[in-house]
């Protein structure tokens, strides 16, 4: 019986010391890498004006005027908001074509 109880001690042990250096100190490092070593990546490459943010230099934006070629094309009307994935399956309902 006491064999049981240290190994489970030990287990548990070993548990909070992965979750400790896996779940907080590696994601960390990786955060501060990239703040330091990538300061304009890894915040989004936000394009500022006048003090607030009007979008980002790794979006499509829309052009308009005679001047200018067609930009990327937007499934989200240039939203940036909406350049995230939804999360549904493919066998959801509101992902069905109407």
């Amino acid at each position: 019986m006491p064999t049981m109880f240290r190994d489970t001690a030990r287990s548990l042990l070993a548990l909070a010391a992965l979750t400790i250096i896996c779940g907080v100190a590696f994601p960390l490092v990786v955060w501060g890498v990239g703040q330091i070593g990538f300061s304009a990546r890894p915040n989004g490459s936000l394009v500022h004006a006048d003090g607030r943010v009007v979008g980002s230099s790794l979006l499509g934006q829309e052009w308009k005027g005679n001047q200018w070629f067609h930009g990327r094309a937007s499934a989200v009307g240039y939203d940036a908001n909406g350049s995230g994935g939804s999360n549904l399956g493919p066998t959801a309902p509101r992902s069905r074509r109407r």
